[in-house]
């Protein structure tokens, strides 16, 4: 027989052979394991049946055996790269290079290898008959390769099935932010952070898709390392490396019964493998209060014609309206706005309280870091210390911080891990500065014609009717020291290739103690007063959790099953005392009477199940499953387990319909999912005894009585998602981002309800009633818009709409009114957005013919004249009562947005921050106390500029009314008095704000690595640049922390003002 060129003939002992059975070897048989069996066979002289039989039941084995294949991954100029995972597509085979970028992992010539590391483009390479592969991975930034934190777990966003936005960290390193709020402002689309208070170290109520709960709350959850905690108070932002929001319920359901609002996954700093290399970050900067605010007040000589104008009418009216040529000095003292005017002229002063009280400040920040990787382990140091003197004199806060990273590989099947952070926080002023009525609030109102330095109980010309606020900004002790302590540890186990096994341990200790002590002698009342507050508050987490990854082919499933536990225990004290003894011996062991006193504990606890399922087919189809079951010691008997499931579907087109390469990324989304609300008191769901009084044989003893209703069907407050997005990336994701539109329904809504009177209960009990919604649209946009080797600039926008409304409030309540200063100011209602101002509606000014010829259709107010503020008749009653409150909109913006630009060219950069908040209310409470009249208090000077120029007879002004030029009328004080609460002082609130502008100079890795240093770079930067309102006040997302309540939201006592913060900053790496 022929033999062809290439091939091999087998025969076996049928004769004559079957030339069917001819078998290409040139074309089946490549790896050299199986040539060389090949060639000892061909070899043998004697044949038989068996080895015959073998060797072709193990040719297709040996054809496909694997072969070694080794090689080092490098960077574009040459520098290995450890930790690099190096993986055979499609399967769980993988491994990483070692410290000198080496790797070795067996594969066979068919399979291709894909080579993948943190910042760096992916790389693939088919392994065909070469047996080692060195490869340079090149720097890239593919923002569907960018990983990002999920519940228990990472992904690709490229993969993402659900509403999840990662907050750029880049763009917060140059700035001089203390805390999270700060980071989110204007950064994310769906996330508000408002910031209330310009005090150093005040933290922002943070958002996510809007208000869920009416008065529990609706806070997002914060995981830090996998450790939940309610508050990001006091954490570092310095140690942060990444943050993560997932926005709806799917995405937060694995979280369960705390994350209706949200959850945001922060993980802190890590060494990487390899890695060697000291971090320096210092920056010192000047604070000055931002545009806008402070109020322009009368100087001295304008509040003195001011109160002499007043009295003047005052003692016109009281002698007929006869004027009779007397000088005010020539007047009795009832008629004197103060006597020492005129007796002593030379004491009058010109002060201007707002720069008396305020301070240019000096802000000022120290870390360094330590990384170290090594093969098998990592570890982190750092410390820090940052230091804000405030605005207000005599205000501050201090906070010294310490972490510990740390990760190591016991072995090929364990490894273990460690982060510890310690806090020590200290703050000075908060209360006196930031309070209504605090000295901070009273300095704007107070009389500019007294000496900055004098007090008011021995000042040479008598006793003055107000305390001197600066004095009592520097010497009332207003101090308060947090202590916390975050700590997480875990321990995983790899059994079996693709099963990872995770126990985890952590808890979260805080201690803060305040002290405020008040002496006699800074004090209106002839008293002193102080108190004392202690808090303790430690939570502790047990948890275990196993993750199993397979793949076959182009499918893909990744299971997560998990049980955790977690505890929580308070323990609280408050003190509030007067009438001490001296102002010398300030412990509450000198007080001889007690105002107020509170000492309570309490303990919850949290049991949890939870798995997670996704399957992936071939990186186009992608589906989610997710469940948690938890039980709660806060609920009611019969309601202490809830279930919270969810799904989320994504079709990626741009990997399966669509072949266009400008189209890098086009995903479609949908998600549904519940979530839970449990932020209540520990007992709400149990009745509860308050001390009272009891009669017995005419005199009274001492017992307790029941306070609030048991309530043993309390449940979870649950908020249903529904969402709909699409991500996208075009033209080599030179533009790309997502649009996502979302539906969340809270039921069962936790609330507050004050029962009867007739119940005999005092105080409101917690029941399951009412039901809100939000809906709204979200948009994230990215673009590089220019890129060349000199010059770059890239834009980001973010935009958020969000609206809401009560749809249901149950026990047959139709509404709930929120009152400020026991009166009604706010109003929650049925088919209403929540916690909407319901105010009286002014209606101009009542002229001289309304009071002479009143009509039904312009009612009057009880003994008004002309010239004072009307109310408008809402009822069309015919006189002005109760129901004339009228809603008037609310505190909670309807679009957010945030612009940001950044530039580079050559060496140097910079950064523009936007942010514009629309469509909202705030009310300027304050404004109350410029409408003071003649009770003492300064006055803004429209009053100079307008109302004095009033037409006058003889020289005396007629006290005629005064419109201001923004439609507002000018307070005349005799007459009707003004109802507290109108829309006089509301006002939209809506701002325009140039956040941040940083301008950066990085220097050459050439010149710098003469000194020792791997990287250098030296920034200025300037906070709230710009801001652009008509509120008054400056700040019109102000909200007072002693007044502030749920239900009263957006009511400005002249609080904290804003600083704007120029920071000059040296980072440095060795």
């Amino acid at each position: 027989m022929e033999k062809r060129k290439g091939e091999n003939l087998f025969f076996s002992s049928q004769n004559p052979p079957d030339f069917k059975k001819i078998i290409n070897l040139h074309h089946r048989v490549r790896t050299r394991k199986a040539r060389k069996l090949i060639k000892r066979i061909i070899m043998k002289k004697k044949y038989n049946h068996l080895l015959v039989v073998m060797f072709l039941f193990l040719l297709p084995f040996l054809t496909y055996a694997q072969q070694n294949i080794k090689g080092i991954i490098s960077d574009e100029s040459g520098v290995p790269l450890p930790g690099v995972n190096v993986v055979i597509k499609g399967t769980n085979t993988g491994t990483t290079t070692d410290f000198d970028g080496n790797y070795s992992i067996n594969a066979s010539d068919s399979d291709v290898l894909t080579f993948s590391f943190v910042g760096f483009i992916d790389s693939e390479i088919q392994v065909g008959s070469a047996d080692s592969f060195n490869l340079s991975l090149q720097m890239g930034s593919d923002e569907l390769d960018e990983v990002v934190l999920t519940g228990y777990g990472t992904t690709k966003r490229a993969n993402l099935t659900n509403a999840v936005s990662k907050l750029n960290t880049e763009s917060l390193v140059d700035r001089p932010i203390m805390t999270l709020g700060e980071a989110f402002s204007g950064q994310l689309a769906g996330v508000y952070a408002q910031q209330s208070s310009g005090l150093p170290g005040a933290e922002f109520n943070t958002k996510v898709r809007g208000t869920n709960s009416i008065t529990s709350g609706s806070n997002p959850l914060y995981i830090i390392d996998g450790m939940p905690v309610e508050s990001m108070r006091d954490i570092n932002i310095g140690d942060v490396e990444s943050i993560d929001v997932l926005k709806d319920a799917s995405a937060g359901a694995i979280y369960g019964a705390r994350a209706a609002g949200g959850v945001v996954i922060i993980k802190t700093k890590q060494a990487k493998t390899g890695e060697t290399k000291i971090d320096l970050d210092v920056y010192t900067g000047m604070e000055a209060i931002a545009p806008g605010n402070t109020l322009d007040m009368l100087s001295g000589p304008e509040y003195i014609e001011y109160r002499e104008w007043g009295q003047t009418l005052r003692y016109i009216n009281d002698n007929g309206g006869v004027y009779d040529g007397t000088t005010v000095g020539e007047r009795s003292n009832k008629y004197h706005p103060r006597r020492w005017w005129y007796t002593n002229p030379e004491s009058i002063a010109d002060t201007n309280w707002q720069d008396a009280i305020t301070q240019q400040a000096v802000r000022k920040n120290y870390q360094v870091s330590i990384f170290k990787g090594v093969e098998g382990g990592n570890f982190m140091i750092s410390s820090n210390y940052n230091a804000t003197d405030g605005l207000v004199v005599n205000t501050k806060y201090e906070r010294f911080s310490f972490r510990a990273n740390g990760n190591y590989k016991i072995n090929d099947i364990i490894s273990a891990g460690l982060s510890l952070s310690t806090t020590v926080s200290k703050e000075y002023g908060r209360r006196e500065a930031e309070r209504k009525e605090g000295a901070y609030m009273r300095a704007i109102v107070a009389d500019p014609t007294i000496p900055v330095d004098f007090n008011h109980r021995n000042h040479p010309l008598g006793l003055i009717d107000n305390p001197n606020p600066v004095l009592q900004m520097q010497n009332i002790k207003d101090y308060g020291k947090r202590k916390r302590s975050l700590v997480t540890s875990y321990l995983t186990i790899t059994p079996i290739e693709g099963l990872d096994i995770k126990a985890q341990f952590g808890f979260d200790a805080e201690d803060f103690t305040y002290d405020w002590f008040k002496p006699m002698w800074l004090n209106k009342k002839a008293r002193r007063e102080a108190r004392n507050e202690h808090r303790n508050d430690n939570k502790f987490l047990y948890q275990l959790t196993a993750k199993y990854d397979l793949a076959f082919g182009d499918h893909s499933l990744d299971f997560l099953v998990g049980t955790s536990f977690e505890e929580q225990d308070w323990e609280y004290t408050f003190l509030d005392s007067w009438d001490f003894g001296s102002d010398d011996i300030q412990t509450f062991n000198a007080a001889t009477a007690f105002r107020q006193w509170d000492d309570y504990e309490m303990q919850a606890s949290l049991m949890s199940y939870f798995g997670r399922a996704v399957y992936n087919f071939d990186d186009k189809y992608l589906v989610n499953f997710t469940i948690r079951r938890d039980g709660s010691s806060k609920f009611g008997e019969n309601n202490k387990w809830g279930v919270f499931p969810a799904a989320s579907v994504a079709w990626r087109l741009s990997n399966d319909i669509i072949d266009n390469p400008n189209i890098n990324q086009l995903k479609i989304r949908a998600s549904w999912g519940q979530a839970g609300n449990d932020r209540i008191g520990a007992y709400s769901s149990y009745g509860q005894l308050a001390g009272a009084n009891y009669s017995f044989s005419n005199s009274l003893s001492y017992g307790f009585a029941p306070s609030t209703a048991s309530n043993p069907d309390l449940s979870w407050e649950t908020t249903t998602t529904q969402g709909v997005g699409i991500d996208f990336g075009f033209f080599g994701n030179r533009i790309y981002g997502s649009i996502d539109y979302y539906k969340n329904i809270t039921s069962d809504v936790l609330l507050e309800v004050e029962l009867p009177a007739v119940s005999g209960l005092t105080q409101a009990s917690v029941l399951n009633s009412g039901e809100v919604e939000n809906w709204g649209w979200e948009l994230e946009l990215n673009t590089n818009n220019i890129t060349n080797q000199d010059f770059s600039w890239s834009s980001s926008l973010n935009f958020t709409n969000n609206e809401n409304k009560v749809t249901k409030l149950g026990y047959g309540i139709d509404q709930i009114i929120g009152t400020s200063r026991n009166q009604p100011t706010h109003r929650t209602m049925v088919g209403r957005p929540l916690h909407s101002y319901y105010m009286y509606k002014t209606d101009g000014l009542y002229s001289a013919s309304d009071i002479s010829n009143p009509s039904a259709d312009r009612p009057l107010l009880k003994n008004a004249v002309a010239g004072n503020v009307a109310i408008a008749d809402t009822d069309g009653s015919g006189d002005i009562g109760v129901t004339d409150r009228t809603e008037l909109g609310n505190n909670t913006p309807d679009y957010i947005i945030g612009f940001t630009n950044t530039f580079k060219y050559k060496n140097f950069d910079a950064r523009i921050l936007a942010t514009a908040i629309l469509d909202f209310k705030s009310y300027y409470f304050f404004g109350r106390y410029l409408d003071a009249g003649q009770q003492g208090r300064n006055q803004l000077d429209i009053w100079a500029n307008g109302a004095r120029r009033l037409p006058s007879t003889n020289g005396v002004p007629t006290g005629e009314a005064f419109t201001m030029g923004n439609g507002q009328a000018f307070y005349k004080e005799e007459g009707a008095k003004l109802p507290d609460f109108t829309d006089r002082w509301l006002y939209d609130g809506d701002y325009i704000r140039i956040k941040n502008i940083t301008v950066g100079y990085t220097f050459d890795k050439e010149t710098i690595s003469q000194v020792g240093m791997k990287n250098m770079r030296i920034y200025l930067s300037a906070d709230n640049v710009f801001n652009s309102t008509d509120y008054p006040g400056g700040n019109p997302e102000a909200n007072n922390s002693e007044v502030e309540n749920k239900l009263t939201e957006g009511v400005d006592y002249a609080g904290y003002p804003l600083s704007r913060v120029v920071t000059l900053g040296l980072k440095a790496t060795f």
